[in-house]
């Protein structure tokens, strides 16, 4: 992902409307590229600042962001983990059809 590319996703991001692939390409752009995680953490504080100032709530937008990363960390690795079991369970089952198939196995 490019950085011209990142920056076009944050909006989204800031709006939860990125999809999961999306998401992953997204967050491994803002933790490989300091400039990109600058820019991210300059927007979040403008869209989030003035959401908390119109609410009248005490905020600390830097930890806001930062959970907000590491959520979305966790939200891709669970994604990717569930897209390798289904995999894996393509491919066993593929097997076991064959297996079948060829008298080996016996259901």
């Amino acid at each position: 992902m490019t950085c011209k590319e990142a920056e076009a996703m944050i909006t989204a991001y800031m709006e939860d409307a990125l999809e999961i692939p999306e998401l992953r390409s997204f967050v491994r752009h803002i933790d490989e590229c300091p400039d990109c995680r600058d820019e991210l953490e300059v927007r979040f504080l403008v869209y989030k600042g003035l959401q908390r100032l119109e609410e009248g709530e005490a905020f600390d937008l830097k930890h806001e962001l930062d959970i907000k990363l590491a959520h979305t960390r966790g939200v891709v690795a669970i994604a990717y983990r569930v897209k390798i079991a289904l995999v894996i369970t393509g491919i066993v089952l593929s097997l076991v059809l064959v297996g079948v198939v060829l008298g080996i196995l016996v259901l």
